[in-house]
């Protein structure tokens, strides 16, 4: 890099993150300040804040690059539109939940618990990752609210992927603490069922099901449907859009567009969160259950469907 003045910005953001790792943070903040310039990208910014929360340093810097990842990432949400949701645009949710984590635990580092509360919840109700649970077990726990913590922990633990096993270890010594407040206790998931569910992966189903009050005449026994629903703090209502299905569900919308979803906003920026959902409604069933899918689902693009063809000979 001293041999070539003009490298591209983003190398001096690797060079920070490792004088970072040394440590010497005195040599890693000239390299991020060079590197995040006014036009730097969401994903750098964040990155860069992630790296510095995490070490405990530049507390300051970390929340003014985590802020501006969120701000633009927030409006970037509200150019999405329902109707016309592509896989990028549930990719995105994805990285605003990242982003919300991430200014979440810099508030933590920074002792403002109940700021770090409000980023670290909105994070975890769009994507039950583990190291978001964690992140909001160890606030919950700062807070007092060891049972929303347990509630969490035991939920996170069921999340974990394998290829974090650090991640794991703690969330599994944190639980060890915390079981004694595991209880049937609901309130997390936004529905009646147990939000505390002593198994953590039932809990986590519990959030993403939801009791929607719809009757209407079916076809069949029973039918589901494939909708888009959109959250948003800038407007009192959601919206549904019907996508695909058993067309007498198409006028579950006003129902759907009324339910209470479990999503929160952590500020007044506007922003939208979109959502896959599988309406299913059966004639044995006084309400219809709706399932929100998980962002990373539906981040995947659709597989290409190749007609089946039959060779006449």
């Amino acid at each position: 890099m001293d041999a070539h003045p003009d490298v591209p910005e983003h190398l001096h953001v690797a060079l920070g993150k490792a004088y970072l790792r040394i440590p010497d943070v005195e040599k890693a903040m000239p390299e991020f300040k060079q590197g995040l310039g006014d036009g730097a990208e969401p994903n750098e910014l964040n990155d860069v804040a992630y790296a510095l929360a995490e070490a405990n340093t530049h507390l300051s810097e970390a929340l003014d690059y985590s802020s501006r990842a969120v701000k633009a990432l927030s409006e970037e949400t509200m150019d999405v539109s329902p109707e016309d949701a592509e896989p990028s645009d549930y990719s995105l949710m994805l990285q605003l939940a990242a982003n919300w984590d991430t200014l979440g635990w810099i508030k933590f580092r920074a002792g403002d618990f109940l700021g770090a509360e409000r980023y670290l919840q909105a994070a975890w109700q769009i994507a039950q990752g583990a190291v978001i649970g964690e992140h909001l077990v160890e606030t919950y726990e700062k807070l007092g609210k060891k049972e929303k913590a347990a509630a969490i922990c035991n939920m996170a633990l069921s999340s974990y992927l394998p290829g974090d096993p650090a991640t794991h270890e703690r969330l599994s010594n944190e639980m060890t603490g915390l079981r004694p407040f595991l209880t049937n206790t609901p309130g997390l998931s936004g529905n009646s069922r147990s939000a505390h569910s002593v198994d953590g992966g039932v809990a986590l189903s519990d959030m993403r099901n939801l009791q929607v009050p719809f009757r209407t005449k079916l076809k069949a026994n029973f039918v589901t449907a494939n909708f888009v629903i959109s959250v948003s703090n800038e407007h009192k209502s959601n919206e549904a859009v019907f996508l695909s299905g058993a067309e007498e569900l198409r006028g579950a919308i006003a129902a759907l567009s009324a339910l209470k979803y479990p999503q929160s906003f952590p500020d007044d920026t506007p922003t939208r969160v979109i959502r896959k959902a599988i309406l299913s409604c059966s004639i044995y069933s006084k309400n219809c259950t709706l399932v929100l899918m998980l962002p990373t689902d539906a981040a995947v693009p659709v597989p290409l469907q190749v007609p089946v063809t039959t060779n006449p000979d």
